[in-house]
């Protein structure tokens, strides 16, 4: 799949993540000579010869997505984790992303589901069969994914000429945001603690790819979420993000030990603004940003606030 990486936010993107993500610099006439129309656009291999009317998503993120770009209009079924805006609640529910209510769906006749989670084939079968595309785009793994789900969704919905500008305009105030905070040069030395079993934010993953505008992520050389404690502690992190869904008390002693020491820095992170990323995920930033800025004590909150 061709990559969606924004002209004009591109520059500004590259100042900010700095080395955490190689953002391309796209030619300056790429709208004008790229395509001749906004249709037909494929993406994933799915085919899509003009703007969808009627669409049902299944994935909270593109729900979001599908309401920033200002087509909430076209949303006529979402899945039951789909809950912001707060007006998405009045829109048809058909299951959640991984058991969906193919029958209701099917009934919505919509021209279209997205969804970020794999579709059973035979479900999908069912769908195609009653004329309706099934198009998924996976979760983003980086922050250069995530721009590309925004290019996706936007070319789906806008055609090739109007999307790249739709981009930029949706993803500003995160880019104002990683911008900004990247400016300080905060430097600091961090892992991201994602649960009570040690799952922590490795180099591949998209949280390492956003915090990384505080500093250098511990974990940045290791994959799958995979580091021991006792690598973590070894490695002598100023400053640890931890999921506020954790019990501290029911990780290894070695990290409780870690997290009260009077040099280290902890910072609770709301994770919902990774499991669903979308714009908002700008909250997570400002909150470190205040955190970090601050000087009241060893535990503050990030990212705090409505899902």
């Amino acid at each position: 799949m061709k990559r969606f990486i924004v002209l004009l936010l591109s520059v500004t993107m590259l100042f900010a993540l700095t080395s955490c993500s190689k953002i391309e610099k796209r030619n300056p006439d790429y709208i004008k000579n790229g395509y001749d129309s906004d249709y037909p656009v494929t993406i994933n291999d799915v085919t899509i010869t003009s703007s969808p009317k009627k669409v049902v998503s299944l994935s909270p993120a593109l729900t979001e997505v599908i309401y920033e770009f200002g087509l909430e209009k076209k949303l006529i079924g979402r899945s039951d984790y789909c809950s912001y805006p707060e007006n998405v609640a009045d829109i048809k529910s058909v299951g959640s992303p991984a058991t969906p209510d193919i029958e209701a769906i099917i009934s919505l006749k919509p021209d279209i589901v997205i969804t970020q989670s794999p579709v059973a084939t035979i479900d999908k079968a069912s769908l195609e069969k009653n004329g309706i595309k099934v198009l998924v785009i996976p979760s983003p793994r980086s922050f250069n994914e995530f721009i590309d789900v925004y290019g996706a969704m936007a070319k789906v919905f806008l055609g090739n000429i109007k999307s790249d500008i739709a981009v930029e305009k949706a993803l500003k105030p995160l880019d104002t945001e990683m911008r900004k905070t990247g400016e300080k040069k905060y430097g600091k030395k961090f892992v991201y603690i994602l649960s009570e079993q040690m799952a922590v934010a490795t180099g591949d993953t998209l949280e390492s790819d956003i915090l990384g505008i505080f500093g250098e992520n511990i974990a940045k050389n290791k994959i799958s979420y995979a580091m021991t404690a006792n690598e973590i502690v070894a490695a002598k992190p100023d400053t640890i993000f931890i999921s506020d869904k954790i019990d501290s008390a029911k990780l290894p002693a070695n990290i409780v030990k870690l997290l009260t020491a009077p040099n280290v820095k902890l910072i609770k992170i709301d994770n919902t603004y990774f499991e669903k990323p979308t714009v908002r995920t700008k909250t997570v930033i400002e909150d470190i940003d205040k955190a970090l800025s601050s000087e009241s004590g060893n535990e503050t909150k990030g990212g705090n606030t409505e899902k």
